[in-house]
């Protein structure tokens, strides 16, 4: 089912064994992750560019949470993040198959 048919604000991610809940909410952040609560929060009306790379930044702190980490150096989150989201646009092919072939 498409993001569309489902709603934005009914959204999940599946982060190894957790699923998180992704919802767009008035606050003054871009994005915050909630672990314990298994919730992704996104600045409500981001242009679509930029949502992706606040996506993949929450998600990295998700996978970092996951991994016993509990601090997060920031610059390196976001650089994860901006990294994420450049390979996978300039590899088209690795978000159909994930493979390089």
């Amino acid at each position: 089912m498409s993001r569309a048919a489902r709603g934005r604000d009914e959204e999940r991610l599946k982060v190894g064994p957790c699923v998180y809940e992704v919802v767009r909410a008035p606050i003054t952040e871009h994005g915050l992750c909630d672990y314990k609560k298994q919730r992704i929060t996104l600045q409500a009306d981001m242009h679509p560019t930029v949502e992706r790379l606040v996506i993949w930044h929450e998600l990295i702190h998700a996978m970092l949470f996951q991994l016993g980490y509990n601090e997060h150096d920031e610059r390196l989150v976001d650089g994860l993040a901006h990294y994420v989201v450049s390979v996978l646009v300039d590899n088209p092919r690795l978000n159909e198959t994930g493979g390089v072939n």
